[in-house]
Formats: structure tokens, C-alpha cells, sequence
């Protein structure tokens, strides 16, 4: 952390906020200048023991935390503890006098970067931001806002298998996670894959869900492009069942372009050509089913600029 870069977050004006049970709060606008793609410390200091606590699951980046009020501390040397999550914070708004506005990617492990280097902001999404940047078109400025959940789903919550931290569906989420973002114009859409290699569910359930996610996002007034779904023959729940089900959501995909403004088919490009099943090798991280960071810098360069600027 820089020391000079130090900053207060009021509440109302006050140093803290008490915030409600399943409830949110904003805090006061702060005028510090936010480089693009920097990297933001955010310390929180709970006076009192909360409970259980609000947290993304595996966040690829380090948490630090520790005993007693280290919010001014300007290194955050007594920190000792860490943890590959997000506590209590959600989101970030960072007010861009030449941004058009931010498109916002709705996925699972894949989107969240799972198996990607841990600090390494090597998520398909950072590479897209920082390729849109880069671009020095009128629109190069957009925002790109990771919703990526591990385990997350089109339909299902994670309860339903006793797991709590998978989150609720993808349909339960889209008006907290997607429409109520600031400057949202555009929804990129990568969710399926779970629904079939957790729960195995029929093509039609799993495209009925996308149907609902589409409709009501349009219908909100924002642009959706959508996913294809990626291949995972070699992972544990693989089946060829399960395979003839990602194919068919694949090929509704393909053929029903009108219903959404764009398709992004990460399928052809992360496949095998000599086994459509699989990931390609040089692109796999070894567990068949999420890419590694040469993969996910593939995706990110494989997404038509146009569709989402």
C-alpha cells in the first residue's frame, strides 16, 4: 500500500455504518484519482463479532487480515492472516468522465478465473479489460465488471448439493449482480456448464433458464451476448450423456441468434479440433475444465471488441 494513497470512507458522513441483515450500504464519495487497472486496498475494521459473514469464495487474489483497528496502519504489516476471498465488499464505482458505460460478465469458475494465477489478475475478464484499453477506440474506456461465481448455475442454487458458498442460480442473482450496476449497457452471459456437469439437468431446462436470463436483460434495456459452452471431457462428472447435453445448448445457441444481440463461441475456440470433447492441451490447466492463464488470455483475445463496445 502506498502511505500517501491513504484515504477515509465515511458513511453519511459518519467514520462507520451499522449495515442490516442481507442489506447494503454505500459509502460516501471519495475524490481520489483511480489509475486504470491499479490495484485497490479497501480495509474494513469490525468492532464487534458479526457472524457469518458475506464472502466470494475463491477470489484468486490475497485477503490479509488480523486483531484490532488496522485500517490506517499504511502497510498493513500486522496483517498476518490471508485468504483467498473477498469479505463484506461487493463492488467498487470509479466515476470515468470518457467511459460509455460497463459491460458485465455473468459466469462461473470460468469467468472467475478459477486455476488462474493467484495475484496475477489473470482472469479472461482483467485480460479484456486491459485489451479493451490498449484498443484507443472511442469506446476503449468501457468498464468490465467480473460477476464470475464458482459452481454458479443457470438454475440451481448451491445448497441444493450442501453447497452454501456456490451462491443461488444465475436467474436469483441477475438483478442484484447485473441490472442494478452503474452504467451497465451490455451482459456477457457464460453460465450452463454446471447445470450439466453437477446436476445433469435436460437441454431444455438449461435453455428455458437462458431464455429468462436474455428476456428480462433486454427487457431491462441492456444489449446480452452469450456463451457457448465450453468442453470438459476428463473432469471427474464428464459423461457422454452430459456431452450430447452441451452440445445441444451449444447448437441452440448457434441457431437462435436472434434472440440476443451477439455469440461469443468459446467453444470453438478453446476445443480440441482432434477431440471436440476436450480443452486443447496448451490451453488446459490440468484439471479439464478451466483454462490456465494462456487459455484465459485467449478468450479474452477472441471476444469481438465491437460486441460489447
Amino acid at each position: 500500500m502506498l502511505p500517501a494513497s491513504v484515504a477515509e470512507l465515511t458513511f453519511n458522513g459518519a467514520p462507520g455504518i451499522t449495515i442490516p441483515k442481507g442489506g447494503q450500504v454505500v459509502s460516501d464519495p471519495l475524490p481520489v484519482a483511480v489509475p486504470e487497472l491499479s490495484d485497490l486496498v479497501v480495509s474494513i475494521y469490525l468492532p464487534v463479532a458479526t457472524g457469518p459473514a458475506t464472502w466470494h469464495w475463491t477470489a484468486r487474489q490475497a485477503a490479509y487480515y488480523g486483531a484490532g483497528d488496522t485500517t490506517a496502519e499504511p502497510t498493513g504489516a500486522t496483517l498476518t492472516g490471508t485468504r483467498n476471498s473477498w469479505f463484506f465488499l461487493s463492488g467498487v464505482d470509479v466515476l470515468s468522465r470518457r467511459s460509455p458505460g460497463s459491460v458485465v460478465v455473468l459466469g462461473d469458475s470460468i469467468t472467475d478465473g478459477s486455476q488462474s494465477t493467484i495475484n496475477g489478475n489473470a482472469r479472461w475478464t482483467d485480460r479484456l479489460a486491459a485489451r479493451l484499453l490498449a484498443g484507443n477506440s472511442p469506446h476503449s474506456e468501457v468498464g468490465v465488471l467480473n460477476q464470475g461465481l464458482a459452481g454458479n448455475t443457470v438454475n440451481r442454487d448451491g445448497t441444493e448439493i450442501g453447497y452454501a458458498e456456490l451462491g443461488v442460480n444465475g436467474l436469483a442473482r441477475l438483478q442484484r449482480d447485473v441490472l442494478s450496476q452503474t452504467g451497465a449497457q451490455t451482459l456477457v452471459l457464460m453460465l450452463g456448464i454446471n447445470d450439466i456437469q453437477i446436476h445433469g439437468d435436460a437441454p431444455d431446462k438449461i435453455i428455458g433458464g437462458l431464455r429468462q436470463l436474455i428476456a428480462q436483460t433486454r427487457t431491462a434495456g441492456l444489449d446480452v451476448v452469450v456463451s457457448t459452452v465450453t468442453p470438459f471431457e476428463g473432469f471427474s462428472s464428464w459423461t457422454p450423456a452430459k456431452e450430447e447435453t452441451r452440445l445441444a445448448v451449444n447448437e441452440w445457441l448457434r441457431t437462435h441468434r436472434a434472440e440476443f444481440s451477439g455469440l461469443v463461441d468459446f467453444d470453438e475456440l478453446l476445443r480440441d479440433p482432434a477431440a471436440p470433447s476436450k480443452l486443447r492441451a496448451e490451453w488446459d490447466s490440468g484439471d479439464h475444465i478451466h483454462p490456465n492463464d494462456a487459455g484465459y488470455q485467449a478468450m479474452a483475445d477472441f471476444v469481438p471488441l465491437w460486441l460489447i463496445s
